[in-house]
């Protein structure tokens, strides 16, 4: 059989799989659909995205453009390339407004410490490739893992900058999010002309526009699409300074029960991210890395967490069954410290959890109390709780905790001590801790700046930041250090750190980028911490750990489409129809060439069917199907003079 003029590169069309039921888009749904995919994406107008790996699985993302269509299908492949020349699954999905139209798969089988490509069809267009990781089984294959720490992004508050710097990084592992992923309130003043929408998320509507908002923040996709995402919550994912219970933004006589509002939060932020939940519905659960490293990730929010007394004078603070993590989840975590075989257990915690003392700095009519008071909705609120944590440690002679922190809006790198209570008058010393040589100190902590979310200086300005982070673990008048604890500080800047752990020492390097212009400066360097393996002390260096002489290959920039050898933006643009097909089928080509072209016709399984020459490569080309049986097939197109090859897919 002669194939007559096919081409070299093509989108992938399996897009016949869609079913009847899709309805006719309608004129208000085109003016909608213009205005989402302005990015360029179309349909998949939020990129795609991937998380919680394992060593042989992984959760992939998307979400479609339906709006008041019933039942999308399409179909996704996982490949080893990003030319797709190496499928290693594929499968189909459905989704429909119960959802959102967002889409979540589970993708098995698996190597361990591997990277994969994969991307989404469905409706005649595909979305962007992928890229994610798979955890390691043994150690690591380069010796060491790299991750993205972050946390606290507010749309009104700047750009993500330091998401795409760190998408262009490249070689992360995974991006470790600390919560705080959308903000529920709208602020009074905007300084960047980003504004959330009208009002304050309380329904499962509003909370989902928030998350559409965000998510098409071009480096906030581009930074989903490189990397796996582990991710927890904070508060503001459903409402500021929350508990189990309630929330200090939440007023039940005007905004009707915390429960329904939390459970439109919760749902909300599982149909927008790659995990599924864990115990009681919420983020809690462990992820390990081999025998390198093991997360332990808290959920310090919603599910046990009592009432905060912001009153550093209440004894009721000091109750020994105090608790900020419940009964069940505090028996899991101290389980989990004391069992992990991992060499470097990190535990991804919300807010602060070392000692935050700074009611010396405290000036007339506001009281040392009061200062101090603010800090009670960290650790330190539920002092009891954190004692019998580090207890556990010390008891279990647990080595190398890393806890890894947000929340705060400013960065900080911790010795982990136990404190004795004060009443905020000053430092209370602790025992048996050396400042010096780190002795007595249980654990590590490495705390995250925000991406965007309003810095020390931004909220109180600049002359009152500046005189704390100078004074922070400086000695006071009567000679006590208030934080001797804090090994670095800085509380102006936005950015995150990259954390470097390999079998000697962890290290966590402080990057830095403006959040307030547009285009972007690139981010710098500023500082890095390291704790040797089985100590517990900081040591700063003034480089950051090298970076890898051979890169993993990133995911293209534009969506899907079929080509190896070539850079993305050399591709060509093609059309295929009809797809499906019952016989014959035109292809369309931008190109127009007279060079021999090789075409090969084979099915899922990988059979080859027939192969053929093509002479000359022209605008339309016509060919029948109809002696193949009803399936699904792909056609690969080798030029002569090229490389690359070209792949169709096409359903019968």
């Amino acid at each position: 059989m002669k194939l007559r003029h096919i081409t070299l590169t093509v989108f992938l069309f399996l897009f016949g799989m869609v079913k009847a039921q899709v309805a006719h888009v309608s004129d208000n749904q085109k003016d909608i659909r213009t205005f989402k995919t302005s990015n360029g994406l179309g349909l998949f107008y939020l990129g795609v995205a991937s998380g919680d790996p394992s060593a042989n699985s992984v959760v992939l993302w998307t979400k479609l453009l339906g709006d008041s269509v019933n039942s999308i299908n399409g179909i996704f492949e996982v490949a080893l390339d990003t030319g797709f020349t190496q499928v290693v699954h594929s499968g189909s999905f459905n989704t429909g407004p119960q959802t959102n139209y967002t889409v979540k798969v589970n993708v098995p089988n698996l190597s361990p410490d591997t990277y994969y490509y994969y991307y989404f069809s469905a409706l005649n267009e595909n979305s962007l490739t992928g890229r994610t990781k798979t955890a390691p089984t043994s150690g690591p294959s380069k010796g060491r893992l790299k991750f993205g720490v972050l946390s606290c992004q507010n749309y009104e508050d700047g750009y993500f900058n330091i998401l795409g710097e760190f998408a262009t990084y490249n070689e992360l592992d995974a991006i470790l999010h600390l919560g705080d992923y959308i903000y529920e309130y709208p602020k009074d003043t905007v300084n960047v002309g980003r504004d959330h929408p009208t009002g304050e998320a309380i329904s499962l509507a509003q909370y989902r526009e928030r998350y559409d908002l965000y998510k098409s923040d071009t480096d906030l996709i581009r930074i989903h699409q490189q990397y796996p995402f582990i991710q927890v919550w904070d508060d503001h994912e459903v409402a500021d300074n929350a508990w189990k219970d309630g929330a200090g933004n939440h007023n039940p006589n005007t905004e009707g029960p915390w429960s329904v509002r939390k459970s439109a939060g919760y749902r909300a932020f599982y149909e927008y991210q790659p995990m599924w939940p864990a115990q009681d519905s919420s983020v809690y659960r462990n992820i390990s890395y081999g025998p390198m490293a093991e997360f332990l990730l808290l959920d310090t929010r919603f599910v046990g967490r009592e009432e905060q007394i912001y009153d550093v004078t209440d004894t009721l603070v000091y109750e020994d069954d105090r608790t900020i993590l419940g009964t069940q989840q505090f028996n899991w975590f101290t389980g989990g410290l004391k069992n992990s075989p991992a060499q470097w257990k990190l535990v991804a915690n919300q807010v602060f959890f070392s000692p935050f003392h700074i009611g010396w700095a405290a000036i007339p009519p506001i009281t040392a109390n009061e200062l101090e008071n603010a800090g009670l909705d960290s650790w330190d609120g539920y002092p009891m709780e954190r004692k019998k944590i580090l207890d556990t440690i010390a008891v279990n002679q647990v080595d190398n905790v890393v806890i890894l922190t947000g929340d705060i809006h400013a960065a900080f790198a911790n010795e982990v001590a136990d404190p004795v209570n004060d009443t905020g008058n000053g430092y209370a010393p602790v025992a048996n801790y050396d400042p010096i040589t780190g002795a007595g100190a249980g654990a590590v902590e490495f705390v995250t700046p925000s991406i965007s979310s309003d810095n020390f200086d931004e909220r109180f300005g600049a002359l009152a930041s500046g005189f704390i982070e100078d004074r922070f673990n400086k000695p006071l008048p009567n000679g006590n250090i208030p934080n001797p604890h804090t090994k670095f500080l800085d509380m102006d800047r936005h950015g995150g750190f990259i954390l470097t752990l390999d079998s000697n020492q962890a290290q966590a390097d402080y990057y830095f980028v403006p959040t307030r212009s547009m285009p972007l400066d690139s981010m710098y360097f500023e500082t890095g911490l390291s704790v040797s393996s089985g100590t517990h002390k900081l040591n700063s260096t003034s480089s950051a750990y090298p970076k890898l002489a051979n890169q993993p290959i990133p995911a293209p920039r534009k969506p899907r489409m079929q080509l190896i050898g070539l850079p993305e933006e050399s591709v060509a643009l093609f059309k295929v129809y009809p797809n499906p097909t019952s016989g014959r089928i035109t292809i369309q080509s931008s190109i127009v060439n007279s060079q021999l072209c090789k075409v090969s016709v084979y099915n899922l399984a990988g059979m080859t069917l027939f192969e053929a020459e093509i002479e000359q490569m022209q605008e339309f080309m016509e060919f029948d199907l109809s002696h193949l049986p009803a399936g699904v097939y792909f056609m690969n197109f080798q030029q002569q003079s090229k490389t690359h090859v070209a792949q169709i897919e096409i359903v019968k």
